[in-house]
Order: C-alpha cells, then sequence, then structure tokens
C-alpha cells in the first residue's frame, strides 16, 4: 500500500521537507517555493500514469501542468478542490480508483454547497481526462459520473441595499465594494488590481494574460465613475506594489476575507450579500438601462452573450421593467 507523500516543516532547520520514496528531499525556507518544488520531484518520474500509481502523484502531477499552462485562478481552484480528496484518500491507487470514492468524498463534503461539490466531481474527472490525453492512462476510471445541478446564485443588490452595505462596513471593505459595484468586474480581478495595471488616463485597467486573467486572455475592464477613479487613484499611490485592494492591516484582500465579512454581516444583520453579487447587480443595471448585450457581454469579459442570458442576466426578476417592455408593440 502507498503512502501520501506530503511536505513538513522541519523547526530546528526552518525549511520545508518531503520524502518521496524513501528519500528526504530539502525544499527551502520559503513555503510557494517549496511548494513549487514539491510538484515538481512529484513529476518527476515515469511520465506514463499506471494502475500501480497512486491517484495523489497523477494529481500532483496535473497540478503541475495547470501551473505551466493555466491560468493562476483556475490552478489554484483545482488545487483547493482535489487536495481535500488525496487527504482523504492518500494511498488509493489509479488501478482501485472507482466512481464510489468520489461520490463518498462529495458526501462527507458536508459544508460543500451542490456547487462546489459538482466542481469537485468536475476536477476530479478533468485529473483522469488530462491523464488519459497526456499521460497514457488507458480509460478514465471516474468517466460516467452523474453530478449535481450547480446552484445558481441569483441576488441582486438594490440601490438601497448597497448604500445600507457601505454603512456597515470598514473603509477598506467600502472601497472594494465600490469599485466592484461600479466597474462590474470579476470579484478576484478587483481584489488583484495593481496600480501598474491601471491607465489613468483612460480610465481603464488592462490585466495581461501572463498576470492571470481569465481564461488565458488578456482583459480590459472600465473604471466608469469618479468615485471608483478617486479610489483607486489613492490606493495605487498607498500602494505602488502589488495588490491595490488592502484590509486595516495592510494585507490584501483574500478570497476568504471577504466571505468572512460577508459571513458576520449576515450573522449581525440578517442581510445576506456575496462579492459576485455586485457583478451581477452592474449587469443587469446596464441590461436594463438599455446598453445592447453584446456591449454589455464585451464590458463584462465575456466572448459571447451566451454566459451573460445564461448566469448573470436577472433583468427578469424586475416586474416594472418586464412589463413595459411586453407593452411594447403590443
Amino acid at each position: 500500500m502507498g503512502r501520501k507523500n506530503k511536505m513538513w516543516y522541519r523547526k530546528d532547520r526552518k525549511v520545508w521537507m518531503v520524502t518521496i520514496n524513501g528519500r528526504r528531499h530539502n525544499l527551502g525556507s520559503d513555503k510557494q517555493l517549496a511548494e513549487d518544488e514539491f510538484y515538481r520531484l512529484m513529476a518527476d518520474k515515469d511520465p506514463n500514469t499506471s494502475d500501480e500509481d497512486l491517484v495523489e502523484d497523477v494529481i500532483c502531477d496535473f497540478i503541475l501542468w495547470c501551473k505551466e499552462n493555466r491560468a493562476t485562478t483556475t490552478t489554484a481552484r483545482y488545487k483547493e478542490l482535489l487536495e481535500t480528496f488525496t487527504d482523504k484518500y492518500p494511498t488509493v491507487t489509479v488501478g482501485k480508483m472507482t466512481p464510489a470514492y468520489v461520490t463518498k468524498w462529495i458526501q462527507d463534503s458536508t459544508t460543500w454547497n451542490s456547487t462546489t461539490k459538482r466542481n469537485g466531481m468536475t476536477a476530479i474527472n478533468r485529473v483522469f481526462n488530462w491523464a488519459v490525453a497526456n499521460r497514457g492512462l488507458k480509460r478514465n476510471p471516474v468517466s460516467g459520473m452523474e453530478k449535481p445541478k450547480a446552484q445558481r446564485r441569483t441576488k441582486v443588490v438594490t440601490d438601497d441595499d448597497f448604500e445600507w452595505l457601505l454603512e456597515h462596513v470598514s473603509p477598506a471593505f467600502r472601497d472594494l465594494m465600490i469599485v466592484s459595484w461600479d466597474c462590474g468586474c470579476r470579484p478576484q480581478e478587483t481584489k488583484r488590481l495593481e496600480a501598474k495595471q491601471i491607465d489613468f488616463e483612460r480610465q481603464l485597467a488592462l490585466i495581461k494574460a501572463e498576470e492571470g486573467a481569465k481564461g488565458g486572455r488578456t482583459r480590459l475592464f472600465y473604471i466608469p465613475t469618479e468615485r471608483a477613479m478617486e479610489i483607486v487613484r489613492r490606493l495605487a499611490e498607498e500602494n505602488p506594489e502589488g495588490p491595490i485592494f488592502r484590509n486595516r492591516l495592510g494585507n490584501p484582500w483574500t478570497k476568504d476575507a471577504v466571505k468572512c465579512t460577508f459571513q458576520r454581516i449576515r450573522q449581525k444583520h440578517g442581510k445576506d450579500f456575496f462579492h459576485y453579487a455586485m457583478r451581477h447587480s452592474n449587469i443587469t443595471k446596464k441590461l436594463i438601462a438599455g446598453v445592447d448585450s453584446h456591449v454589455v457581454a464585451k464590458l463584462a469579459g465575456h466572448t459571447s452573450t451566451r454566459q451573460l442570458d445564461d448566469t448573470y442576466s436577472h433583468v427578469a426578476q424586475d416586474h416594472e421593467f418586464m412589463l413595459k417592455q411586453a407593452k411594447r408593440g403590443a
């Protein structure tokens, strides 16, 4: 039976270590660099995947490939999901792998909603499809699994609710929310925005593919309001290097930090917000204002209107607008 390979910290030497196939490796003192070296060592073996290989090794190989070929956010999400599988099943081999392991993993992930469970199943299926295409695996052992339906979050924040939110959060969080609301950009685009990416004269931000833009494509979004421009100018001066949006401790906002802020609001006031709702609301307001859907799609960073129609458009929830449109030409 195989044994899980896992990084551990050696306090006396202040370095990260790992033991692979009986050999101990010094990965260095920097955790991020140590992690990169760990994945490289895990992949430094016979490139062909066999039934005797641990599923964990295949996953490590896949994550290393993602680090080199996929956006940073995509790799991080795969890693976050898949590590929970290897933590639960560190010794399962490819030859023993069946959909039953995935089903049990998903069932035991009780804090996950249906969307996260679906994403987890998609991720593990993606690993084995990749191994078939790139590492000589004969078949995907979890192919054909039935996945739960994604939970669609359709909340639109009203102007009044947004103003209420601004009155009940810290100044640093208020800055983040205003720019997210006014620009309609993805949460990760706001949180990771750097001074070097902002064109102040043209009121836009340009995130290059190599800087982690979603889908590996250069992403441009506009900063259309004076208040949003004032915020990014001020924060760019305060934080000329790295992400300009920082919390009260001076650390860049993370997904978990934003989530915790919203959780505290929910617990204290009973009001439900989430970061993506700012983007949903921005897009919906543009559509109701009569902006062409193709233009809105471009502003949102989509290649077509399909995702706009399927996911982000909450126009149908606006009764007065829909009634007005129904009367046109009637």
